[in-house]
């Protein structure tokens, strides 16, 4: 696999292998907790630090609204975020991650040789950081959804994460998907099994750490 960068062909290249210990810093880039969520919040930060993690609520993950503070501060606390981490995991998504693409110092990133995971509104961020600078993110789990029990078939990223280059893992799709109405975290802020429904089934599929591909 190869990305563009500064108009030249580079190789995706693997942050370290993320460690029991290490630091996971929690931004909010997009979107921050309410109030009513901090529970939820609080039960998943509290299931990284039962798997051995050192997980660090940043300040914006705890404030509320459509964002939690300006683009330039949500922006310079997120690259604050990546120095002393193993991994960056936001909380969720939201609406304006968008408002970061200039603001962000995308060498900097790059060079902190660190995680970042997310998904949904998050994927605004991991897209252009390992097409700008070849650096391979993950498109897994927020920070809230870290108490899901997952299905027999997935790897939690954590495993993903700490993968030492050459290592390789198999995937399998769930026979069953996530599905509505969600879960009301209000009710039950620290439930690890969420809604299914049954979904067709799908051949394994194994990534590797090991090679950047051309192509």
């Amino acid at each position: 696999m190869m990305g563009c960068y500064r108009g030249l062909m580079v190789a995706v290249r693997y942050p370290k292998p993320l460690r029991r210990g290490d630091r996971i810093e929690v931004p909010a880039p997009s979107m921050g907790v309410p109030d009513a969520l901090h529970e939820r919040l609080h039960a998943a930060v509290t299931a990284l630090r039962d798997q051995g993690f050192d997980p660090h609520l940043r300040p914006h993950a705890t404030i509320s609204g459509l964002t939690p503070a300006p683009a330039r501060e949500r922006a310079a606390d997120l690259q604050a975020a990546f120095i002393r981490a193993g991994a960056v995991l936001p909380p969720w998504g939201g609406k304006l991650a968008i408002e970061l693409i200039d603001d962000l110092d995308w060498d900097a990133l790059a060079e902190a040789d660190t995680w970042f995971v997310g998904w949904s509104d998050i994927s605004t961020l991991l897209m252009p950081l390992t097409i700008l600078t070849g650096v391979a993110t993950l498109h897994g789990a927020n920070l809230m959804d870290e108490p899901w029990e997952l299905p027999t078939q997935f790897r939690r990223w954590t495993e993903v994460a700490g993968l030492s280059h050459g290592d390789s893992f198999t995937q399998h799709a769930a026979p069953r998907r996530r599905s509505r109405p969600w879960v009301d975290w209000n009710d039950e802020p620290s439930t690890a099994t969420p809604p299914t429904k049954p979904r067709p089934g799908g051949g394994p599929r194994t990534a590797s750490r090991s090679a950047c591909v051309a192509g």
